[in-house]
């Protein structure tokens, strides 16, 4: 046994200081774009959903309700994108900082260990062509500097800029919904939304219990690091 130990210790001393390294760069990384290089506000976040709506801010019919359930699943399959491109060097980086596990990892890019194990076990399941997209890639380019941990910290600033946008545009499904219950027959709300939607009122009762209504702070997307 103290054979072994003896063998291993200068790997063992080799990737503390890789990954000392690797904390280090991601701290510089922080410091020189203040938090990251990937940054976006509101307006980002409405230019998104403006452009997968194709425009269209104002919604009242069954019709309207159907097609930003549309468009709303076509960002959850858009968001998954940008998450799965974390799962590769997000793996390299568990493996590695802290001698395994996901503590350090999820502590060092701003993640909870379940968000890690989930993005891991996501990408493993997803073919490396739909891993990436066209964002995916403008984030990557041009990093003046790079490791496993930087890149999860930049993608994790696209992948949430996506979510914001899917809150949103969960917001104005259940404001539509509030508007649209006390006159529509619930079966009909129910086709609009699709067969693995919660039931309307109960969908609705749930998003003021998170977000609130019109006008609330909480709904107002920003940019936490």
């Amino acid at each position: 046994m103290s054979i072994a130990v003896e063998e291993n210790a200068p790997r063992l001393q080799q990737r503390r200081a890789r990954d000392e390294l690797w904390l280090d760069d991601l701290r510089w990384h922080k410091h020189m774009f203040q938090q990251s290089r990937f940054q976006w506000t509101g307006e980002h976040v409405m230019a998104v959903v403006t452009r997968i709506t194709g425009g269209q801010l104002d919604f009242s019919t069954v019709r309207h309700l159907r097609l930003l359930q549309r468009d709303q699943d076509q960002l959850r399959d858009y968001s998954a994108q940008c998450q799965s491109a974390m799962g590769e060097p997000l793996e390299e980086a568990g493996v590695c900082v802290g001698g395994g596990g996901w503590h350090h990892v999820a502590r060092a890019v701003g993640l909870e260990p379940a968000e890690c194990t989930l993005t891991v076990a996501m990408a493993r399941r997803t073919p490396p062509a739909e891993r990436t997209n066209a964002d995916v890639r403008r984030v990557m380019r041009a990093l003046p500097f790079c490791n496993p941990l930087i890149q999860v910290w930049e993608l994790k600033q696209l992948w949430r800029l996506y979510e914001a946008t899917r809150d949103i545009v969960e917001d104005t499904i259940c404001d539509l919904l509030l508007e649209l219950l006390p006159t529509c027959p619930v079966e009909e709300l129910t086709q609009a939304l699709g067969p693995l939607s919660m039931k309307p009122a109960e969908r609705a009762r749930w998003s003021r219990l998170e977000r609130g209504g019109p006008g609330d702070p909480r709904r107002v997307p920003q940019q936490v690091f």
